[in-house]
C-alpha cells in the first residue's frame, strides 16, 4: 500500500465508520523501488483553479520534487477544490484526507496570524518580493517557521498573489467613491483598509465573488488578475481599477506533520531544495508571471470592460493616510501571543522586503494591461 491514503480509500472507510481499521491496515509499509528504496505517494488538495498562476507555481514545485527524487515521491493532485473547498483545506490536511494543502490562510481565521504580515495594505505591488521576504523571515525566525505546528502542520511556503484590482459597475476613481459600498474582502489587512475609508468589507471567498456581485451582496470586488479571469469577473463588473493598495493576500502551502515525519531525511532535503529553487532561486515567479500574462490576455480578449485605470498617486496616499498605523498595530497585537517582539519582527520583515524588491525584476502584468486597455 502507498505511504499515504488515497482519497477513494479514505472516503470509503469513512462512510463505513472504520477509519481506524483502515489506517491500521496500512502498517504493512510503503512501496519500494527495485533497488529497495521506499516510495511515497502523497495527496495534494489545492484550492486554486487548475489553470491559475498559483497552481502553475505549485505544479512546478511538485514536478521538481518528483524529478529530484527520481520518482520516489509522486503526487495525486486535486486542483480547484475537487477534494476540499478552500475554506476547509487546512482541516483536510489535518484530518488526513490530504497530505499537502494549498489555500488562502485567511480562510482559516486565526490559524496563521504571523503570515498575515504579507497581507497588510500598501507594502508592495511585487508578489515575488513579498514571497521572498517571508521565505527568508521563515528561514531565520523560529516562531515564523513553527507557526503551523500547533495545528499539526508544517509550513512549506507562502507566496504573494499579485497586486490587487477592484471592480464595480460604476467608475471608482477615488477614496470617496468607495465610501458606503459593500466591498468583497479576504483577510484582516484589507478589512482594516476598507473600514478606514468608510467602505463595508464583506468576507467572501474567491469562488463566491461572482455570485456576490451578481446578486448584490457586494458592490465592488477585490482580487487580482488570476481571480479576475478565473471567475470571469468582467461579466458582472465593467469598471476596474488599480488603487495602489498592493498585494493584499497570500497563498499558503502546508504538509501534515505526520506525513513530514514519515519522510526520510533525504526526501525532506529534496522538498527543501525544491522550495529554495522555487522562491529564492526565482523559478516560481517565472512560471507565475507567464501565467499572469495569460490572464491579462484573456481579460483583454473578452472585451467586456468599459474602463480599466490606475488611481492617481494622490488618491492612494489619501487612503494610506486614512489607514495610518492601524493595520500594522492590529497585526502586532494579534501575533503578540506567538512572537516575543512583534515590533522587531515587523521591522525585520520590512528590511527583507526592501532587499527582495531591490533584487526582483518582477512587474505585475496588471499595470501594462490597464495602461494598454
Amino acid at each position: 500500500m502507498k505511504h499515504s491514503l488515497k482519497r477513494r480509500l479514505l472516503t470509503a472507510v469513512a462512510s463505513a465508520g472504520v477509519v481506524g481499521l483502515a489506517l491500521a491496515g496500512c502498517s504493512a509499509g510503503p512501496d519500494t523501488t527495485e533497488s529497495g528504496e521506499e516510495t511515497f505517494n502523497l495527496v495534494v488538495a489545492n484550492f486554486n483553479h487548475a489553470d491559475s498562476p498559483e497552481t502553475a507555481g505549485l505544479d512546478w514545485w511538485l514536478d521538481e520534487v518528483e524529478r529530484l527524487s527520481d520518482g520516489r515521491v509522486t503526487f495525486d493532485r486535486y486542483h480547484q477544490e475537487t477534494l476540499c473547498t478552500g475554506a476547509e483545506i487546512v482541516q483536510c490536511v489535518r484530518d488526513g484526507r490530504a497530505d499537502i494543502g494549498a489555500s488562502i490562510p485567511s480562510y482559516t481565521a486565526g490559524f496563521f496570524p504571523i503570515s498575515e504580515v504579507m497581507n497588510l495594505p500598501f507594502q508592495t505591488d511585487n508578489p515575488e518580493a513579498i514571497a521572498t521576504a517571508y521565505y527568508n523571515l521563515l528561514n531565520e525566525t523560529e516562531a515564523v517557521a513553527n507557526e503551523a505546528d500547533r495545528h499539526g502542520l508544517k509550513t512549506l511556503w507562502h507566496v504573494g498573489i499579485d497586486t490587487s484590482i477592484i471592480g464595480g459597475t460604476k467608475p471608482i476613481d477615488n477614496v470617496d467613491d468607495l465610501k458606503g459600498l459593500a466591498v468583497r474582502s479576504a483577510g484582516e489587512g484589507i478589512q482594516w483598509g476598507y473600514e478606514a475609508i468608510g467602505a463595508n468589507p464583506v468576507a467572501v471567498t474567491a469562488a463566491e465573488m461572482y455570485e456576490a456581485m451578481q446578486f448584490g451582496l457586494t458592490d465592488v470586488w477585490t482580487n487580482n488578475l488570476s481571480g479576475a479571469d478565473n471567475y470571469k469577473m468582467y461579466e458582472v463588473s465593467n469598471h476596474w481599477r488599480l488603487t495602489g493598495l498592493g498585494v493584499y493576500i497570500n497563498n499558503g502551502t502546508w504538509i501534515s506533520q505526520k506525513t513530514w515525519e514519515s519522510l526520510p531525511a533525504d526526501i525532506q532535503a529534496i522538498f527543501d531544495q525544491a522550495t529554495e529553487t522555487y522562491l529564492a532561486g526565482g523559478e516560481g515567479y517565472k512560471v507565475i508571471g507567464a501565467s499572469l500574462q495569460e490572464k491579462c490576455d484573456n481579460i483583454v480578449a473578452a472585451n467586456k470592460l468599459d474602463s480599466w485605470d490606475v488611481w492617481d498617486a494622490a488618491e492612494t496616499k489619501r487612503w494610506k493616510d486614512a489607514l495610518g498605523d492601524r493595520a500594522v498595530d492590529n497585526w502586532k497585537t494579534n501575533v503578540s501571543e506567538y512572537v516575543d517582539d512583534p515590533d522587531a519582527l515587523y521591522d525585520r520583515f520590512l528590511e527583507l522586503l526592501d532587499e527582495a524588491e531591490a533584487s526582483s525584476e518582477f512587474v505585475s502584468p496588471a499595470f501594462a494591461c490597464a495602461a494598454n486597455f
